[in-house]
């Protein structure tokens, strides 16, 4: 027989005594409390090492803010690379990489070359960090050691911004 079936008489009052309780109150208000805090999102960017780890664990990369300082900034074959570490193989760096139109933009934007204008400043970057295989050659020659760098494609000069 059902807590609501329509031949108890005192089916109103039960449900009212039931709520009276507070146990189902209780429940009601914790499982409206907790959808609530599951839909406010804290932002939180990511560091370079939660970057990397994050991008490790998943081959398509993970797609977040980061913020680092920049340590250092080269160019090669007409990328721009942004480091949080001044040696860009360490495997704490997370690398921001600027093609040629984004790069120029980038250098609009802060007024210069970013490699040199950005050093010792924090930024914010929005993209998606992916982990990159990096292999050795010797003489022109592929060998069979590797390492891997993290990271974080830039499309678009508005998916940096410095961080005050």
């Amino acid at each position: 027989m059902s807590l609501l079936s329509e031949n108890r008489p005192d089916k109103r009052e039960y449900m009212l005594s039931f709520f009276k309780r507070g146990f189902p109150c209780s429940a009601i208000l914790f499982v409206l409390f907790g959808f609530v805090a599951g839909c406010v999102r804290t932002t939180t960017d990511l560091t370079p090492i939660q970057a990397i780890v994050a991008a490790a664990e998943r081959p398509e990369g993970v797609t977040a803010t980061f913020q680092m300082e920049v340590r250092r900034g080269d160019r090669e074959d007409g990328t721009l690379y942004l480091n949080s570490e001044e040696d860009y193989r360490d495997q704490r760096c997370l690398t921001i990489a600027l093609t040629g139109d984004v790069a120029s933009e980038l250098e609009r934007k802060v007024g210069g070359d970013p490699a040199l204008a950005l050093k010792g400043k924090k930024i914010r970057v929005t993209g998606t960090a992916k982990r990159k295989t990096v292999w050795f050659y010797f003489m022109k020659v592929k060998s069979d050691k590797y390492y891997y760098q993290t990271h974080v494609q830039i499309t678009d000069a508005s998916q940096i911004s410095i961080v005050p």
